[in-house]
């Protein structure tokens, strides 16, 4: 009970300063502890717990467009139904005629009890819920490798403030959802003694959110995938193998199994052919990023000081073989485009390791974070969505974003 008792004054504190201006708190919070190089463990709880509490507040008055539109119709068609007449009407939105992701409908309608189907409410409630398991997929992460707390900051606030996680955050909910969830599924499965079935049960779950996560469940449970690259070099030549050949895989798989009614047939239907959306498919920035990725994954699981680490080796070869994956799947632009999605909340911890690994002095995190955090605000303001702060986001208390 002492344990949580000295964490009072903290959420005190945050809800006080947060009554005023959460955002306004949220960077004193960062630049306090950047300029006093060290944070201590209820620091970086605050960060955490308040870092999603502001991006949940900015979703909060986000107007729907687009995919949004449509969460935020089905969000409020649950308000009248049982749980069980949801589920079937959630899962086969969109023209589909079978069940294919159900979780995610219970999920909006639990929320939609719980928010009393307050719109707001429910983009705050899912946007802090997805935040939280992001942020403390980070922290997993450098608490069980002895990472300066201070660099675990900085993780936390480039997943806090990097536009392209923020503005997928209440897009394409249940991707995001999904993405969550195998993020901190992962930092769990390479740095924690989690059982391996309680980790197969949430990835069920998973699935069951956004199918196109099935992807990720080999990396999570493949025996070998933790494995020096010297001595498991025909698994991983056989994975990229398989990555090279996966529509021709896929097409096959397809037609021995005679159309599978379920996410797994969904998804392989989807991988055997060329789907297009209506965007131009990925950039030379995307396809950079891409090559960034694979190049600082390969040098921290094969080359770097911590590479004898097999969390290390399995957390880091996922983005490695995703991003490979995304470039050699070019020509399938939305597949391409929705795997790339999965790739944005591995940056902050890349970031995150190499400024440990180098020592990286606190002013030049700070030169760092301030160009972020002005891109967000930039992004934030003439960017494609619209989010109707009452005042501006440095003057708006957190009640007002429910007004």
């Amino acid at each position: 009970m002492r344990i949580y008792l000295r964490y009072f004054p903290i959420l005190f504190a945050i809800f006080a300063v947060a009554s005023v201006s959460p955002f306004v708190l949220c960077l004193f919070y960062f630049f306090y502890f950047y300029k006093k190089y060290e944070v201590s463990e209820e620091g970086l709880i605050g960060v955490v717990m308040l870092s999603a509490v502001v991006i949940g507040a900015i979703n909060a008055v986000k107007v729907p467009d687009n995919d949004l539109e449509e969460y935020i119709y089905l969000y409020h068609l649950s308000k009248d139904m049982s749980l069980g007449q949801y589920i079937w009407v959630g899962s086969t939105a969109g023209g589909l005629e079978s069940v294919k992701e159900p979780f995610y409908p219970v999920i909006v309608w639990i929320l939609n009890k719980l928010c009393c189907d307050n719109e707001a409410l429910f983009k705050f409630l899912f946007t802090v819920i997805n935040y939280s398991l992001l942020n403390i997929s980070v922290v997993i992460v450098g608490k069980k490798n002895n990472i300066n707390h201070l660099y675990i900051l900085f993780g936390l606030f480039l997943m806090t403030f990097i536009p392209y996680i923020f503005t997928l955050s209440l897009q394409i909910l249940r991707q995001f959802m999904a993405g969550a969830i195998f993020m901190m599924i992962l930092s769990l499965r390479c740095f924690s003694s989690v059982r391996i079935w309680k980790l197969g049960i949430v990835s069920f779950l998973m699935i069951l959110v956004h199918s196109s996560s099935l992807f990720f469940v080999p990396f999570l449970f493949l025996k070998g995938f933790d494995k020096k690259w010297s001595d498991a070099k025909w698994l991983y030549i056989g994975i990229l193998l398989f990555f090279v050949l996966i529509q021709v895989v896929s097409l096959f798989l397809v037609g021995a199994l005679g159309g599978l009614d379920n996410s797994l047939g969904y998804a392989l239907e989807r991988a055997s052919q060329d789907t297009q959306f209506e965007s131009e498919g990925l950039g030379i920035v995307a396809v950079a990023l891409l090559l960034i990725v694979i190049c600082c994954s390969y040098h921290i699981s094969v080359v770097s000081e911590i590479k004898d680490n097999p969390g290390i080796r399995r957390f880091f070869n996922v983005p490695l073989f995703l991003c490979f994956f995304v470039l050699i799947n070019l020509r399938q632009k939305e597949l391409a485009l929705r795997m790339l999605f999965f790739s944005y909340p591995f940056v902050p911890i890349i970031a995150m390791i190499y400024s440990n690994l180098k020592s990286v002095r606190s002013g030049i995190i700070m030169m760092v974070s301030i160009p972020v955090l002005l891109f967000f605000l930039v992004y934030m303001e003439f960017g494609v969505w619209t989010y109707e702060v009452p005042f501006s986001v440095f003057f708006t208390p957190l009640f007002c974003y429910f007004i």
